[in-house]
């Protein structure tokens, strides 16, 4: 019966259609008639539309094409599925079906909807938690499908009701499973619109866990086809692609701490891989040569040699390179031509969680020589095979002009080793970060050599980057900062595997061979080690890695991060909701020249990138603006730099190749189609104090309000306050439409429900050249007083920057603002020293925070007009506009490193705020504990900078489980600290006691003045009290003499307290000097601390104090005093003879006087009488034990 309806359907179908158009042509045509006096063109208005955020409009803006299909296909990353498919989006999808009911139930045929009301909310709370657990890819595709909601609603019952779920997708044709797919629900259309999407969020995940892979063949791939020429074979073509890194699971390849275990095997591994290459380079007779007398170390199988095509040479004593033993018959060496990480793998035992055997394999390139490289080329003769994997290749792939050397694979190795030892220290982030930075233009994309001058192609040089990276590590890592395994395997890397030059027996000058460039760094090495001195140099390695501390030190940083900038569209669609939709269009429309080449490039294409050379950028530029802003951004400072150029696509930003942080910006208007994963964002910032301007700052506050409480991760929760302490006075502000201005005490006053204030970040700046806005006790001339200001303050008389705070009070909406120099009463008899004790809470509590971080004082103002940054307008191919931008977003450059962080209370005042905005130069940065937004509306993240934007500092910071890396943080934060600068310098031990506070609390010691007692945890908690004790002044605060020979050391200045801080800090803080602080630091792990002759105050009893103590002169160390043999006769500023209290002994098995002391250096202040023995801290050193007097009791003293 079905059929039949369905045949008489079909052929009336044409009928039907005709006629309704021939209906409609008459209506249309009536209408048009000239004597249709009442005609009227119809109108739509669309103001009143309201546009829905469905969340399949967020599945769709969140597919990523796959460009390996033809056409391309577009696909949903497995994270975006866990991110879109929450509870919440379930519940709210779900709940969509109540509204259509309510409207059906209303409508002509409520009858038939009646019995849907079984569905209510709890039913469909629990068919939620079904979908959320069981079910999310296939909710995803239903989703897609859009299906009404009753019938969506239903459609997902029927699936729970069969217990159809995720592990039953895909689905070969839904309209066989006809008990799931009811034709009341699915149309054909919706049918086939389920069985083509679900191909989008089935997209296979590659894990080693799993090699063979059964797909269908509509399954899409998360490839990017990188542009080259497919390999083609007799009955496949093989093609190059790069896949999602979301798509691809690596075994074991998470962030590792070092450890003494990993450090050791790898190194003995790394031996057996050096002995290895030595048989194999030094094979003869058609027998294994053993060199190391291991006979199961390698076999090389017998090669066949023509004994007639091997010329005799006269033996002319012993190469050192042992080239020379390849001069008589049956002799041959073996290059392997390929050594990379790939080709070394790794055998374990079931159940044994050790490294593991490594062994070379892939001999596939191997060479076998009759003859020495040099002879070879002395007869011309070319080695077939040139190239192995081209990160690893030597440089004499291009140097040289006949033949390559074994020592190519010692090359390999030296990168290879390399590699492992960034991995140790740094972790995977900081290996691929080196990888990207390493990589070249169009033709080196990724060696370890470059060729610096294009005219000298045949002059090859370690790789700039490699060069630096090594520089950096051996400087600035603790690691590498006494005798270690890892320090010495980088300089055995630096002087003896990583080295251009090859000895004259590999490379001969009389042949013909290039002469190559020696080390740039170090020049220990003069020529490239062979296998033997490899594996000889790693032995000696090897030899000394029975003591732990030689094997490592367990002093490593923290992993360095680079700024992360993740696109965020959802966000800015808020902002155009505020605004309007045209908000993100230039308002000055530009006409650009552009090039034949960049009219036609492509940035939305996966894996786009630029490739040229900067000479033709330097011409190009003169007539096309895009190659201008190319030629603008290139590395101008780097001397060393390549006539080749290669820029590359990062989601939405350019990256020149080998450079972290983006050199272009990439932002397009609000609707998009090939373009819509870039940024939405501002060619053109608006001008500040507009309306479109505080809606941007509104939407960030909003946003932060409505989508950071998290009560479960409270390092995200942006907005709880536990504890509500008020500052002592605020500044009434008023409204828009009721502004007023006056200082209110919050313990008298009745404020409002809320409580919330702003509390603003400026600099004083120099307060000699201007008489600065403030409060006072008493000001019968200005009537700048605290009485006077409780009824109105002048608004007219406000400066610049604290008017333009009280207009962006009012325009955010908050009715109270704090501005320390208005609500702290200055002056002699201000009450400074009672209000500093609460700055935590004022900053902490804060609603918010502004920075005026472009003003130079309380006269600079940070509402003022920026410069327009420079742009090129391009056109996709469906005419989407978009802009590549000069990037303005450095919240590194514009805000940590800016003018307002160099002030000493600003890193307490960064650091306590939940959230803050800065205004700047460029543009205005909105700071919380998610990350950091930009005005153009661009999203930033670094792992580093979220530790002083924590909203609950230090909380981030205490995650790591390592005391020693706690350590390593606090010393960090006070050197940053003491490199800060004072209006008033009394100020610095007051501008962090909050940060030391909560220091305090989060390592669970007491302690005060930059200095932590750990009681009797000292030993374990690896010398916490005494580690803050070893401070010294910082090392570039040394300055070098013109002769460039000894350097002048100044002495630090002590702080002249006034009377009016009301405060007394002990010559053994830090706190008690002006100038920048450094640690003098025993390794971890290789020192005893001195617990009996040196004890502090709190451990003495005394009450831990939270702020600087009052006038406490008492605050004292108990020390013993020993005198040291000082044949300079030290003496402090004062002119004092120096004594010594001993801090540490190293941990050396050694006799007492051949071991290491760290001790503070202290002289007499009161030594006669019968008082007590008072003295004062003169500086730290380290000495053998020799030299001081350990013998007796020493003499017991006070040091305050």
């Amino acid at each position: 019966m079905n059929d039949a309806i369905d045949t008489i359907w079909r052929a009336f179908l044409p009928a039907v259609i005709a006629a309704s158009l021939l209906a409609c042509l008459r209506v249309g045509l009536a209408l048009l008639r000239p004597g249709n006096q009442n005609a009227v063109a119809p109108t739509i208005n669309l103001d009143n539309l309201e546009s829905e955020d469905s969340l399949a409009d967020r599945i769709a803006e969140s597919l990523l094409p796959s460009d390996f299909h033809a056409p391309t296909r577009e696909y949903l990353p497995e994270p975006q599925i866990s991110r879109l498919i929450t509870a919440q989006s379930i519940i709210y999808q779900l709940n969509k079906f109540e509204d259509e009911l309510a409207t059906k139930l209303r409508g002509p045929s409520s009858d038939s909807y009646g019995g849907f009301m079984q569905y209510d909310c709890k039913y469909r709370t629990e068919l939620a938690q079904w979908i959320s657990l069981k079910a999310p890819k296939l909710f995803a595709i239903v989703v897609q499908c859009e299906l009404d909601h009753i019938k969506f609603v239903l459609a997902m019952r029927l699936f729970r009701q069969h217990q159809f779920c995720d592990t039953k997708l895909p689905v070969a044709n839904p309209s066989k499973h006809i008990d799931l797919f009811l034709t009341k629900i699915w149309s054909r259309h919706k049918l086939r619109n389920f069985y083509e999407r679900q191909w989008r969020v089935l997209v296979p995940v590659f894990s080693p866990l799993q090699y063979n892979h059964d797909l269908d063949s509509d399954c899409i791939f998360p490839f990017d086809l990188i542009k080259s020429m497919p390999k083609a074979g007799a009955f496949s073509s093989v093609y190059r692609v790069r896949i999602h890194s979301e798509h691809q699971l690596h075994e074991g390849l998470g962030d590792v701490r070092p450890s003494h275990s990993i450090i050791s095997q790898t190194i003995t591994q790394l031996e057996g891989i050096a002995d290895a290459l030595t048989n194999l380079h030094n094979y003869r007779d058609g027998r294994r040569r053993s060199l190391s007398g291991n006979e199961g170390s390698f076999m090389v199988p017998t090669i066949n040699v023509d004994q007639a095509d091997i010329p005799v040479v006269p033996n002319v004593g012993a190469d050192p390179y042992n080239e020379d033993e390849l001069n008589t018959p049956n002799s041959v060496s073996i290059r392997h031509g390929d050594l990379k990480p790939e080709n070394i793998l790794r055998f374990t035992v079931e159940e044994d969680s050790s490294l593991g055997t490594l062994k070379i394999a892939d001999m596939g390139l191997a060479k076998q020589h009759v003859l020495k490289t040099s002879d070879r080329n002395a007869k011309r003769l070319i080695t077939n095979t040139r190239y192995g994997t081209q990160p690893y290749e030597a440089p004499e792939t291009i140097t040289a002009k006949y033949g390559l050397s074994r020592l190519y694979d010692i090359w390999s190795m030296g990168c290879i080793t390399l590699e492992f030892i960034i991995w140790i220290i740094y972790g995977n982030e900081q290996l691929t970060s080196f990888y990207n930075q390493i990589a070249g233009g169009p033709q080196l994309p990724y060696q370890y050599y470059e060729i610096p001058d294009a005219n000298e192609p045949t002059h090859a040089e370690v790789h700039r980057v490699v060069l630096k990276w090594i520089d950096h590590i051996e400087t600035q890592d603790p690691e590498f900062s006494q005798d270690s395994a890892l320090k010495d395997l980088l300089a055995l890397v630096r002087d003896k595997l990583l080295v251009v030059r090859l000895p004259a027996s590999s490379v001969s000058s009389r042949s013909g061979g290039r002469t190559l460039a020696p080390p740039a760094l170090g020049g220990a090495s003069q020529f490239r080690a062979t296998a033997e001195e490899f594996r000889d140099a790693l032995r000696d390695i090897l030899a000394r890695t029975k003591h732990d501390t030689y094997l490592f030190s367990d002093y490593s940083l923290p992993p360095l991060k680079d700024w992360q900038f993740p696109v965020d569209n959802r966000f800015a669609e808020q902002v155009a909701s505020r605004i309007s939709n045209t908000a993100f269009n230039p308002q000055h429309k530009k006409t650009h020249n552009l090039c034949n080449r960049c009219r036609s490039l492509k940035f939305w294409t996966g894996g786009f990138s630029i490739d040229d050379y900067v000479s033709s950028l330097l011409v190009s530029a003169q007539n096309c603006d895009f190659c201008t802003l190319l030629r603008d951004a290139r590395r101008e400072d780097d001397s060393q730099a390549t006539d080749q150029i290669r820029f590359e696509r990062k989601e939405s930003n350019l990256l020149l190749t080998g450079d972290p942080f983006p050199v272009l910006s990439i932002v397009r208007v609000l609707e998009a189609r090939l373009t819509r994963h870039f940024q939405i964002g501002f060619p053109e910032l608006p001008e500040p104090s507009t309306p479109a301007f505080f809606s941007i700052l509104n939407t960030w506050l909003d946003d932060c309000n409505a989508n950071h409480r998290d009560l479960k991760n409270k390092n995200r929760d942006c907005t709880g306050v536990t504890k509500m302490r008020l500052p002592t006075r605020l500044i009434d502000v008023g409204t828009i439409e009721a502004p007023r201005l006056r200082l209110v005490e919050t313990q008298a006053a009745k404020l409002d429900k809320s409580n919330e204030y702003i509390a603003l970040s400026h600099p004083w700046g120099d307060t000699r050249k201007y008489i600065p806005f403030r409060t006072l006790r008493s000001d019968p001339r200005s009537h700048h007083d605290v009485s006077s200001f409780k009824n109105v303050i002048p608004e007219g008389e406000l400066p610049a920057t604290f008017r333009d705070a009280v207009i962006c009070s009012r325009k955010l909406g908050i009715k109270y603002l704090w501005i320390d120099s208005i609500c702290i009463i200055q002056g002699e008899d201000g009450d400074f020293t009672d209000e500093a004790k609460y700055m935590e809470d004022v900053f902490s509590n804060a609603y918010c925070v502004l920075a005026a971080s472009r003003a130079y004082d309380q006269r600079g103002g940070f509402l003022g007009q920026r410069k327009q940054r420079n742009y090129v307008t391009f056109e996709s191919e469906s005419g989407e506009p978009f802009f590549v931008c000069e990037p303005i977003d450095n919240f590194n450059k514009d805000v940590i490193q800016g003018a307002l962080n160099k002030r000493g209370w600003v890193l307490q005042e960064r650091a306590l705020a939940r959230r803050t905005i800065y205004f700047t130069e460029t543009q205005t940065y909105f700071e919380c504990g998610c990350g950091v937004r930009c005005e153009t509306m661009a999203k930033m993240h670094n792992g580093m900078a979220d530790f002083l934007g924590d909203p609950r500092f230090p909380e981030k910071a205490m995650r790591d489980d390592s005391r020693a890396l706690k350590i390593e943080y606090f010393q960090g934060l006070y050197k940053q600290y003491s490199r800060l600068n004072f209006t008033r310098y009394e100020d610095r031990p007051f501008a962090i006691a909050g940060l030391e506070r909560r220091l305090r609390d989060a390592f669970d010691t007491k302690g005060g003045f930059g200095i932590f007692d750990d009681g009797d945890r000292t030993q374990l908690d690896n010398g916490m009290f005494h580690r803050s004790l070893l401070w010294k002044r910082g090392e570039d605060d040394i300055q070098e003499t013109l002769d460039g020979k000894d350097p002048v050391v100044e002495w630090l200045e002590p702080i002249d307290f006034t009377s009016e801080r009301n405060i007394q800090v002990p010559s053994w803080s830090w706190m008690a000097y002006k100038g920048a602080i450094d640690y003098m630091d025993p390794p971890y792990g290789t020192a005893d601390w001195e617990t009996k002759e040196i004890i502090p105050p709190w451990t003495q009893g005394r009450r831990a104090r939270d702020y600087p103590a009052l006038l406490d002169r008492d605050i004292g160390l108990e020390v013993i005093v020993r005198d040291f043999n000082d044949r300079e006769r030290t003496t402090a500023s004062d002119g004092r003879r120096a004594q010594c209290v001993v801090v540490a002994r190293s941990k050396e098995p050694k006799d007492e006087r051949q071991k290491r002391i760290f001790v503070l250096l202290v002289t007499a202040t009161q030594i006669s009488g019968m008082g007590p023995k008072l003295y004062k801290r003169a500086g730290v050193g380290v000495m053998l034990g020799r030299f001081v007097t350990l013998q007796g009791d020493g003499l017991s003293a006070r040091v305050l």
